[in-house]
């Protein structure tokens, strides 16, 4: 006879771990897609938190650098 290596965990514990750790990864992926999206300040917004919301200019001379 073959020496059975005894589980530790029972086999109605092993599927709620699997269970719990595929929960644990869709909770991950849904926050990753809502990270992903950017997030958009109304002006009014924007001056509070003190960002310049005026026009800019930029002048630049010379060649391009690929």
């Amino acid at each position: 006879m073959k020496n059975k290596k005894l589980s530790k965990f029972s086999k109605e514990r092993v599927l709620e771990l699997v269970i719990e750790g595929r929960k644990i990864m869709e909770d991950r992926e849904k926050s990753l897609e809502t990270a992903k999206q950017p997030k958009s300040l109304t002006l009014a917004e924007q001056r509070e938190l003190g960002l310049d919301t005026g026009t800019t200019m930029v002048i630049s001379f010379g060649k391009k650098r690929k």
